[in-house]
């Protein structure tokens, strides 16, 4: 239930996604900040560690990835990306180089995931797809307009297919999009003629 005072109940009407920890614990992300479900004792916690001790940039937690070896991404409202390793307790902010294009480094981040190959896929909020390795070099880039690319910058949600080793990104007002990570090509139904779009869900994909 809903009660933001009790330490058995969940503390945001408004949770987005969660992820599992190796302790089995439950993260969730939530519009007043991170949230943990204690698995073993069956109860929850608010997580609200301010910047300056080495915490969240943005309390609104939009996406949340744990990656092979346990360490837990979280994606923010106009804050960014963090990440921690949840025995430790700790969380990092990854700072952006703002001496690079800034155009990329949209802090509205709806999705994270990894390929197989350890490469590193963000979905943005206005600046499109971007690559990197596990390093957090900027590998590629991609945007609309683009002759190879994703039909709109604005990324809503992401999601990664191993065994076809493909992204299926959707957007807002772009549709689905998919991307062929051997081939390096994109497949945007709504505006590819070899495609039968008719059966698409439309141009708003969440």
């Amino acid at each position: 239930p809903y009660a933001p005072d009790s330490k058995y109940s969940v503390s945001s009407m408004q949770g987005r996604e969660f992820a599992e920890d190796d302790e089995h614990n439950i993260w969730f992300g939530t519009f007043e900040g991170l949230q943990k479900y204690d698995y073993k004792n069956k109860q929850y916690e608010l997580v609200k560690i301010p910047l300056y001790k080495g915490g969240l940039t943005h309390l609104s937690i939009f996406s949340i990835y744990r990656d092979n070896h346990g360490t837990i991404w979280t994606g923010s409202y106009y804050g960014g990306v963090n990440y921690f390793v949840a025995q430790q307790n700790k969380l990092v902010h990854y700072d952006y180089d703002t001496t690079n294009d800034q155009d990329m480094y949209y802090s509205y981040i709806n999705g994270i995931v990894l390929d197989k190959h350890g490469k590193f896929w963000i979905a943005t909020d206005g600046g499109g797809l971007c690559c990197l390795d596990e390093s957090w070099n900027v590998l590629n880039r991609y945007y609309a307009g683009q002759s190879n690319s994703i039909p709109h910058n604005n990324i809503r949600c992401i999601a990664y297919d191993e065994e076809r080793d493909q992204l299926y990104i959707g957007t807002h007002l772009g549709g689905l999009s998919m991307f062929d990570i051997s081939s390096g090509r994109f497949h945007n139904p709504l505006f590819d003629k070899d495609f039968d779009n008719s059966s698409m869900p439309g141009s708003i994909i969440n």
